[in-house]
């Protein structure tokens, strides 16, 4: 991320999206590191979760540059592949944690905002 940051202090534009751009891929990797200790299960399901926001947010950073033609495709197709793949990895490793959980009834539904069913509401007793 930082390499592709360096490219985009030409202009106004590229200097709002390289912060975007760094903001959004730094999370991932920091998140994956969370993701990748020893925490309680639901709490791994949060950070994957959060991981593939954020590859998606840096995915839309890349494919606004691209559509912007803010720099050489050179520059940022590698990111973009890599954004792609990492996409893929995370969403199917999220779906199949989430079904394993659900299985085992380990891991409350509404852990992700992609939840199946809500979370039921609760009103106070008078």
């Amino acid at each position: 991320m930082l390499f592709y940051a360096k490219h985009c202090k030409q202009n106004e534009e590229l200097r709002v999206t390289e912060k975007q751009l760094l903001q959004s891929g730094t999370s991932v990797a920091a998140n994956f590191r969370a993701f990748m200790r020893g925490r309680p299960k639901a709490e791994k399901f949060s950070k994957l979760c959060i991981i593939v926001e954020e590859t998606n947010e840096t995915q839309f950073w890349v494919e606004l540059i691209e559509k912007a033609n803010l720099l050489y495709k050179s520059l940022y197709s590698t990111i973009k592949d890599e954004a792609n793949e990492l996409i893929k990895i995370f969403t199917a490793t999220k779906y199949k944690i989430k079904k394993i959980a659900i299985s085992a009834c380990c891991l409350p539904l509404a852990a992700c905002s992609y939840s199946i069913n809500p979370p039921p509401r609760i009103r106070p007793s008078l």
